[in-house]
């Protein structure tokens, strides 16, 4: 537990129902931060983003298992492998959540330098909204 400003803070739990590798992404994404990090209204998108972590590996491991990046096609063409679009969209997801919840290194910096930064003393740290997190996709 952890305090800041009279305040106690306990680690967000993994919600009832994700699966044990969504939980342990989950496990190794809130024990690498600080307690205070995460509010319970986080947990939706940080459950959104271990259920896509965890399908995104599986879909690499896939691909990984394949002997090459295309197929051959219905009409006999060489196409991409089905995995390969399905990864990069899980990527983009994973990058998109990842900054909401302030976990990738990148908007970490930029929540620093915006608190720095008198001009805005007294704003959020993030421009999300608590029912943009809720609904974030």
């Amino acid at each position: 537990m952890s305090k800041l400003a009279g305040r106690k803070y306990k680690r967000l739990q993994p919600p009832e129902g994700l699966g044990i590798l969504a939980q342990r992404v989950w496990k190794m994404i809130v024990d690498s931060l600080p307690p205070e990090h995460f509010a319970d209204c986080d947990s939706p998108v940080l459950s959104l983003f271990c259920r896509h972590f965890v399908q995104h590996e599986r879909a690499m491991q896939e691909l990984e298992a394949s002997p090459t990046l295309t197929i051959i096609a219905g009409n006999g063409a060489l196409s991409p492998h089905p995995m390969v679009g399905t990864i990069a969209k899980f990527a983009g997801t994973l990058g998109q959540l990842g900054n909401k919840l302030r976990i990738v290194p990148q908007s970490r910096l930029a929540t620093k330098e915006k608190a720095s930064n008198p001009e805005f003393a007294g704003e959020k740290e993030t421009d999300d909204d608590e029912i943009g997190k809720l609904f974030a996709v």
